[in-house]
């Protein structure tokens, strides 16, 4: 009995390592996406996608977190939504990370579902903007390097748009479509929040579009994109990585947080390093 105990004993303290582990080791997943409609002067620019942090703490100030980003050196720092979590509101883990990160790269950011489902999101956006962050509510940045420019489009959260699945997606569609025709630039970068929208983005000629929103599938096992994603249900199949159909590419982070269930199995937490070349 004694012997049974101690292995039980053992085997709980290294589960509970290795599940400490899997929910708080950064990992970092770089992609090369080409496109002839970059310019020249964009070849080699650098884009550092984070999502989902749904207030994870990654040490004092994020410190963990800000390490990893400052040895990529990245141009810009996005933030493709769910940066809080709506069952536990917490707006600090998230200014910490994006008071830091600003120090190394400019921020930008569009928001998710969660943040679409709280009463004090309007004052969550002010905290973002004193704080230097570029906040895309259905709009437009301008990245420029000499005289060639790229467009960052950011697309509110299907939440934003209604509760009827109908209407939100004819919102969704007619926003997107407005500021597609307000692009003035050869090349555009679509920030929305779920991949599982990829057929529309595909229909809608997006060139590049980076989401987050589905955890690695939750729990990854060999053969799967993971368990669970939301939006897909069961055995989902946009839950990570690069995915390129006809023109259109989609690249989903893993994310950084949880939300509703609280443990990653072989789904660390994700860094997306996205480098752009003509």
């Amino acid at each position: 009995m004694k012997k049974l105990s101690l292995g039980i004993c053992i085997v709980c303290i290294v589960g509970a390592i290795y599940v400490y582990w899997q929910n708080n080791s950064l990992v970092i997943s770089m992609y090369e996406y080409r496109n002839q409609q970059i310019a020249i002067e964009f070849e080699g620019f650098k884009i550092v996608q984070l999502s989902d942090l749904h207030n994870h703490s990654f040490g004092d100030k994020q410190q963990q977190l800000v390490e990893q980003v400052n040895r990529i050196n990245p141009d810009i720092i996005v933030f493709t939504g769910d940066i809080i979590d709506s069952y536990r509101t917490n707006f600090q883990n998230a200014y910490d990370a994006v008071e830091e990160l600003q120090k190394l790269a400019p921020v930008y950011y569009t928001a998710g579902n969660h943040e679409a489902r709280i009463m004090a999101y309007p004052e969550f956006e002010q905290g973002l903007l004193k704080r230097g962050v570029h906040v895309l509510r259905n709009e437009i940045a301008l990245l420029e390097r000499g005289d060639a420019t790229i467009s960052l489009i950011g697309l509110d959260d299907a939440d934003f748009f209604g509760n009827d699945e109908l209407g939100l997606k004819r919102g969704m569609v007619t926003k997107l479509n407005q500021l597609q025709a307000a692009v003035n630039s050869n090349f555009y970068v679509l920030l929305s929040h779920r991949p599982d929208y990829f057929e529309w983005y595909i229909s809608e000629s997006v060139p590049l579009t980076l989401s987050g929103h589905a955890h690695g599938g939750q729990v990854r096992v060999p053969f799967t994109d993971g368990l669970f994603a939301p939006g897909q249900g069961f055995f989902p199949s946009y839950t990570s990585g690069m995915h390129t159909q006809e023109e259109s590419t989609l690249i989903i982070s893993r994310g950084l947080g949880n939300s509703i269930f609280p443990i990653r199995v072989q789904n660390r937490p994700e860094i997306v390093v996205v480098t752009l070349h003509r």
